[in-house]
């Protein structure tokens, strides 16, 4: 048994002998390159010390940190944009009421919305002798008003602090910008204009039908 194992031991060296043998030095190379590449998993690898190290991952951090307030500047751009657009929307005939103590019978219309119009929203107004625009303030804001047009000389210009308020009259035209409307109460011949949710600047003409 023993002269057994011993010849059974030297036929199996031979063969790996001659396996060795019959690998090329290109195919030992691309043995030992396959071998390297199965993963061995090493948590040391995915500790926060080791992670830092790493070029790529300084890479995906610097885009995670540049994302995040480039997504919330879109959202708050987006927010801002549909406010300002329902403003603009609910600008319709409805939504220049006539009081309920009655007084004038001007018939006030937006004929040309904002968006259409370089020089803002136009309001028609009917069956009046003049144009008269009555500035409310709620809210500290500053107005500039032109008569005549979007490009006459200005007529007046001032911030409005809380409760103050200011009255306009002109023949035909009142060109009339706000900074922050929602701050004020506009009234044009007893009519008052929707201003409710508009932030920002924003311009209104007041032309008297002829």
């Amino acid at each position: 048994m023993k002269k057994q194992w011993e010849l059974t031991g030297k036929v199996e060296d031979s063969s790996r002998q001659e396996e060795r043998v019959r690998l090329s030095r290109t195919q030992r190379y691309a043995e030992q390159k396959r071998k390297r590449k199965r993963f061995v998993w090493n948590p040391e690898k995915w500790k926060p010390k080791a992670l830092m190290s790493k070029w790529y991952v300084w890479v995906i951090l610097g885009v995670i940190l540049l994302g995040i307030p480039t997504m919330i500047w879109y959202l708050q751009s987006e927010d801002g944009s549909q406010a300002t657009t329902r403003g603009f929307t609910t600008h319709s005939i409805d939504s220049v009421k006539r009081p309920d103590t009655g007084g004038s019978q001007a018939v006030v219309q937006l004929v040309k919305p904002s968006e259409s119009n370089y020089y803002g929203d136009v309001y028609r107004i009917e069956k009046a002798s003049e144009v008269i625009v009555t500035i409310k303030a709620k809210k500290a804001t500053k107005f500039r008003a032109r008569g005549g047009g979007p490009t006459k000389p200005v007529m007046s210009q001032m911030v409005l602090q809380e409760g103050e308020t200011k009255v306009l009259k002109h023949p035909n035209w009142i060109s009339l910008k706000v900074w922050i409307p929602k701050n004020v109460d506009i009234n044009v011949n007893g009519y008052t204009v929707d201003t409710q949710g508009v932030k920002t600047e924003h311009t209104y003409q007041f032309q008297l039908a002829r």
